[in-house]
């Protein structure tokens, strides 16, 4: 598994999206392509998993 650090890096400009006046001149969809968009779900993925084992780690 690549480090969080770098997790976090891929998936950090894709953030706005989750706010509609992020951008002013287009909509959230119009900023990345499918690729983009396809790694940056894969890493989420990968941060939950990461959060998922330190929890039960920690348990």
């Amino acid at each position: 598994m690549r480090e969080l650090r770098d997790l976090i890096g891929i998936i950090f400009p894709h953030i706005p999206t989750r706010y509609s006046s992020a951008w002013s001149a287009l909509p959230p969809h119009k900023h990345y392509s499918r690729s983009e968009s396809e790694e940056a779900l894969g890493v989420a993925v990968e941060i939950i998993e990461f959060v998922k084992r330190e929890v039960e780690r920690d348990l």
